[in-house]
């Protein structure tokens, strides 16, 4: 599946999600202890294991398993993307769309639940911006993570 809106969710990001963001960068244990605190809280176990990707300097990537930042990127937006990826990557999702409509539903849903995004102001910048988002989905993550 091409990743077609790639671009418009890092700039949609680095416009209205990042500046309202903690932007310290944490060492890895603290990084691990705010991962598995999300993942325990919206119902998960076994979340991914955080590190920092001293071998491939070049971006941070996050899986069903592992969450690697790069090196100088250990802050709270790149592992909530990156977070957002190992989300999207459950068992009882149907097909992984990389930066497409569902991982936007569940990268807003976590905004929402752990940093106090209004998903409503959420899903406008992210039209405002040109972002498609499953919006059910979001309303659905949030009501299963108990936020509505």
């Amino acid at each position: 599946m091409k990743d077609y809106q790639k671009q418009r969710v890092y700039a949609w990001q680095n416009q209205w999600v990042d500046p309202k963001m903690p932007s310290q960068c944490h060492d890895v244990d603290h990084l691990r202890m705010i991962t598995d605190y999300m993942w325990n809280r919206i119902g998960m176990t076994n979340p991914p294991n955080v590190n920092i990707n001293t071998a491939y300097k070049t971006k941070s990537t996050g899986n069903r398993a592992n969450i690697l930042l790069m090196p100088g990127m250990n802050d709270e937006p790149t592992l909530v993307h990156e977070l957002a990826h190992s989300l999207n990557l459950r068992h009882d999702r149907e097909q992984f769309d990389w930066h497409g409509p569902n991982y936007i539903a569940d990268f807003a849903s976590l905004l929402s639940m752990f940093y106090n995004f209004d998903i409503w102001h959420l899903i406008h910048t992210l039209k405002v911006s040109g972002v498609d988002v499953n919006i059910p989905l979001a309303m659905q993550n949030l009501s299963e993570m108990g936020k509505q």
